[in-house]
């Protein structure tokens, strides 16, 4: 054998003497670690990218989730605090709007309407939302037939003190007046008359300023009572969008259960 072919087989077997020295695991037919390393990467990258994704969604999720109850629950401030509404819990009203309704306005609860967060049981808390605010309507109706009823007697009043008992009164006063020019020498008695008018005048007078009071404070009752019920519409609608926002809880809350089971 020539020395060149010598030195080729001597150079080749030491590069591969070197290379599994630095690898530790020898090139041969059988081996595909180094096509596994370089080939597989690619898949590992989607999915290593695609499991980020989910992570960073659940985060966001979750980062929602803790917004919702955080800007809309209520938790008791203290140990001593939460102790100390369980306690009082069958002494205190669970919904106060529901109690105003039926001890204040005779609006009685649908029949329907349970305490479990279940679709049915949400389908009939509308319903009873929408009843209630029908409820409402009819009773706003009355009162302001029975409050059109009230201007109409009022009316009736002061269109009967200015067309017959002030001009009456005014044309007593003045013939009596009259009657007082013409007749000097009963003075006294004139003046008695006169005493006498101006004291009718008095109690007429006083009794149309009553019939005003009464009809000043029918008005602020009525403004009273208009307040009160934009009260209580303001508060049904945020009922309404807390039952929207309920919903929307509850829809995370399947989204979740959807991403737990593709996982």
């Amino acid at each position: 054998m020539p020395e060149s072919s010598q030195t080729a087989s001597s150079s080749t077997t030491a590069g591969a003497s070197a290379t599994t020295g630095t690898t530790g695991i020898p090139l041969t037919n059988f081996n595909y670690y180094f096509l596994l390393k370089t080939e597989n990467i690619e898949p590992l990258i989607d999915i290593v990218n695609r499991i980020n994704k989910e992570i960073n969604d659940n985060q966001n999720l979750i980062h929602s989730l803790c917004l919702q109850i955080d800007n809309h629950g209520k938790f008791p401030d203290t140990i001593a605090s939460s102790t100390n509404t369980n306690d009082n819990s069958s002494t205190s009203i669970d919904d106060p709007l529901r109690y105003l309704l039926e001890e204040k306005y005779n609006i009685t609860r649908s029949p329907n309407l349970s305490s479990t967060n279940t679709t049915t049981n949400l389908e009939d808390y509308k319903q009873s939302l929408i009843n209630d605010i029908t409820q409402l309507r009819q009773l706003q109706q009355s009162k302001n037939l029975k409050n059109r009823q009230f201007l109409s007697i009022i009316e009736d009043y002061e269109q009967e003190l200015n067309t017959f008992i002030l001009p009456n009164l005014r044309n007593l006063i003045i013939n009596n007046l009259d009657s007082n020019k013409h007749q000097k020498s009963k003075k006294s008695k004139t003046s008695k008359d006169i005493l006498l008018i101006r004291k009718q005048f008095f109690m007429i007078e006083k009794l149309i300023y009553e019939k005003y009071e009464k009809y000043i404070i029918r008005l602020w009752k009525l403004i009273k009572f208009i307040k009160l019920l934009n009260k209580f519409m303001i508060k049904l609608k945020q009922q309404q969008l807390k039952q929207k926002q309920l919903e929307m809880i509850q829809e995370v809350k399947e989204l979740k259960l959807q991403l737990q089971e593709i996982k």
